[in-house]
């Protein structure tokens, strides 16, 4: 009887263990956005890429979105990334995008230990022919501020096939986490002149809403980047804007 009783003891002594070892789940408030405090909790969120295909009567058709895993997902794995599958077309008629849109889904509070995380985005460009991966383009970290990418491109610099876009993680340097209140995701599509990408070649930078105007479980796309000559995308370039302080 008494070994039954210091096993049952063991036992309560195990589960009370466990439930105060659990991270604690922040409490999503009734409106993403209604508070500066909500703000600063750190939405959990996820980025999304589109590849934008006009035939040649000008019929726009859009290929089926690919996203990333979460903030949280991404921190949890083992690189610290989380990438997107290829972009790709649905249909025959056009083997490379003419424009590309970018998305920000707003999935709600995250847990407490995604305070202490910085981020930034990234793409990356495939040719499907040859299967080559370009190196990846990241934005600078949000910490830093406000930046855009490298262009990502394939090998020979032409009509680029396909695009990855990431999210990757890291510890917020320093040991007081700063106070980013909201950021939007942006694209730019680019041409290159005889091998050399020029910004006087590139598009307009094209921008999702705010992390905290997009409601909870909600996306926000941009509209469609573009190069200055309206042809099929040599290149492909993503910006991060986070805002410090009080809105």
């Amino acid at each position: 009887m008494s070994r039954s009783r210091s096993l049952l003891r063991s036992c309560i002594w195990l589960a009370s263990a466990l439930i105060g070892c659990t991270a604690p789940v922040a409490q999503e408030p009734d409106e993403v956005g209604a508070t500066e405090q909500a703000l600063n909790m750190v939405s959990n969120f996820k980025i999304g890429l589109m590849d934008i295909y006009y035939s040649s009567t000008g019929a726009l058709s859009k290929a089926t979105p690919v996203q990333t895993e979460s903030l949280m997902e991404a921190a949890l794995s083992a690189f610290s990334i989380s990438f997107s599958n290829l972009t790709q077309p649905d249909f025959g008629f056009a083997a490379h995008p003419n424009g590309v849109r970018i998305s920000l889904t707003n999935l709600g509070a995250a847990q407490e230990w995604v305070q202490g995380l910085d981020f930034r985005i990234g793409v990356q460009a495939q040719d499907a022919v040859s299967g080559y991966f370009s190196n990846l383009a990241p934005t600078r970290w949000a910490s830093e501020g406000p930046s855009c990418s490298d262009i990502a491109t394939d090998d020979d610099r032409d009509n680029t096939d396909r695009y990855v876009v990431y999210i990757e993680t890291r510890a917020w340097p320093g040991s007081v986490r700063g106070d980013v209140t909201t950021f939007q995701v942006g694209v730019r599509g680019c041409e290159t002149v005889f091998g050399a990408f020029t910004n006087q070649y590139c598009g307009a930078t094209q921008w999702t809403s705010s992390l905290y105007q997009i409601a909870r479980n909600a996306t926000s796309w941009s509209h469609t980047a573009q190069n200055k000559p309206g042809t099929s995308l040599d290149g492909v370039s993503v910006c991060l804007s986070p805002r410090f302080g009080t809105l």
